[in-house]
């Protein structure tokens, strides 16, 4: 019999990638970190923003700015981070959450190192769509997440108070890291 997943965001973690998608004009995605411990899936720490080229319609998994983060963590000697990050989010802006085609393809091309990955779409509207998809030992169809908690007891106050507290760091964040293509310029579809 199957366990049921559970998924339990710290909250500073899950108002970032919120915040994230509220204050970009734009698509951007990233990685968060995660400890698995059974069925149970832990999502924590400051979410990971690579830089990247954007537009309203979509966001690419940028591989070379990966493959050079992880460069990093080796040269570092934190090469151990590397297996954590294992929550790939990213916005649809005002459109609706769940996978298209483009996010199909980098899950496929994600999942070709690892055994799991977690994937999380969200929006403006501060709606969201989560999926645990299984690569190893055999492809399986992916487990959709309809809840979800968090690490400690918080009200909606307090992640109103959160949200409100990080939106100029996130902003900061945003500026830096996304650079906003003309969607018009940038149609390779």
């Amino acid at each position: 019999m199957l366990q049921e997943v559970k998924i339990i965001f710290e909250p500073k973690t899950f108002v970032d990638i919120i915040l994230a998608a509220l204050v970009c004009d734009v698509e951007i995605s990233g990685l968060a970190k995660v400890e698995k411990s059974g069925s149970q899936y832990v999502i924590y720490d400051e979410p990971i923003i690579f830089k990247q080229a954007c537009c309203i319609s979509r966001t690419t998994f940028d591989e070379t700015a990966y493959m050079l983060w992880q460069e990093k963590m080796v040269i570092d000697g934190t090469h151990e981070e590397i297996q954590k990050a294992r929550l790939w989010w990213h916005s649809h802006v005002w459109a609706p959450v769940g996978f298209s085609d483009r996010d199909e393809n980098t899950l496929d091309l994600m999942g070709q190192d690892f055994d799991w990955w977690l994937a999380l779409v969200v929006n403006k509207r501060y709606q969201a769509y989560m999926e645990l998809r299984e690569y190893k030992p055999r492809i399986l169809s992916g487990v959709i997440i309809q809840e979800y908690e968090f690490t400690q007891n918080i009200s909606r106050g307090d992640l109103k108070k959160l949200l409100e507290e990080r939106r100029g760091r996130m902003e900061l964040i945003v500026k830096e890291k996304v650079n906003v293509l003309d969607p018009v310029a940038d149609d390779d579809d």
